[in-house]
Formats: C-alpha cells, structure tokens, sequence
C-alpha cells in the first residue's frame, strides 16, 4: 500500500483505517512523512519525505531489495500488537478507569 499524501493540514490530521488494513494483511507500505504516519508504521514499511516519483521508486526498490514477506509479518505483528480493537479498548478503559477512580 502507498500512502503518498501531501503536505497539507487534511493530510497532517487524518489517519486512514486503510494503512491498519493493510499491515493487518501482512502487507509493507510506504507513507509519506506526514503527521503520525511514520510512528504507525516504524521499520515495517518505507517512509518518503515527499509524495515525488523519484521517491516512490526509491522506496520500491529498497523493499525489494529486503524480504517482502518478513516487513509484512512485521507490519502485521505491530498493527496488532498496538493497534487491533482489542488493545486500543484495554487503553481506553484504563483512561477510563483512571478517570472514574
């Protein structure tokens, strides 16, 4: 998946569920590096400092280069890791919690 977003406040503030999407199904992506993108993905995928062609190739070429299959296993293990439904209900809980309390 490539998420090659400008730099603009829409693209500073949004996070699309399709980069979740994507590292649950094992699959390496490249973001640009906008706003939480690269923290999202870590070492998982490739990050871009601009949405240019000469960027994406480069990006390309450096997972190519790697194991493919390994960035995905590691995207995967990270999105639900930090991110899946479950996790991200036991944090809100314990805000929750500590709120109440």
């Amino acid at each position: 998946l490539v998420l090659a977003q400008q730099t603009s406040s829409f693209g500073k503030y949004q996070m699309p569920a399709k980069l979740f999407e994507a590292m649950s199904m094992a699959k390496p992506v490249i973001v640009t590096d906008i706003g939480d993108l690269p923290e999202v993905v870590g070492k998982t995928g490739e990050v871009i400092t601009e949405p240019s062609t000469e960027a994406l190739k480069e990006a390309f070429k450096t997972l190519r280069q790697g194991n493919i299959a390994q960035k995905g296993h590691e995207a995967r293990k990270r999105a639900c890791g930090r991110y899946s439904e479950r996790v991200i209900g036991q944090q809100l809980q314990s805000i929750i919690d500590n709120l109440v309390h």
